[in-house]
């Protein structure tokens, strides 16, 4: 995570604020899958995607750089689907509390 974390800020100065803030700030770390590749997250958001798709390339190429890293990229999980994976995977209970931390809670009237 802390690789991505650095890189992230990294991005603000490479693409500028503009760019970084309309595709990059939204996309979250969610789990390295092995060591050197990263599963990052995006809102359902075809602009974001979109973005990102672009930019796909570039960044791995620059990650690879920085030790060898990889990315891909899925969509936010949805609650259920988080916590299927921990219950399937008890390695991904500590992503589930981490993801789900930084979602905004429902409000149920």
């Amino acid at each position: 995570m802390k690789v991505w974390l650095e890189f992230k800020e990294e991005l603000k100065t490479l693409l500028g604020i503009d760019e970084w803030k309309a595709w990059v700030r939204p996309i979250y770390f969610l789990k390295a899958l092995d060591h050197k590749h990263l599963l990052l997250a995006a809102p359902p958001n075809t602009k974001i995607v979109s973005a990102y798709r672009k930019r796909e390339s570039w960044l791995r190429q620059m990650l690879k750089q920085r030790g060898g890293y990889c990315c891909s990229l899925t969509k936010y999980p949805e609650d259920w689907q988080l916590e299927r994976a921990a219950q399937m995977n008890p390695e991904w209970e500590e992503v589930v509390r981490r993801v789900l931390r930084k979602k905004p809670q429902r409000v149920t009237a």
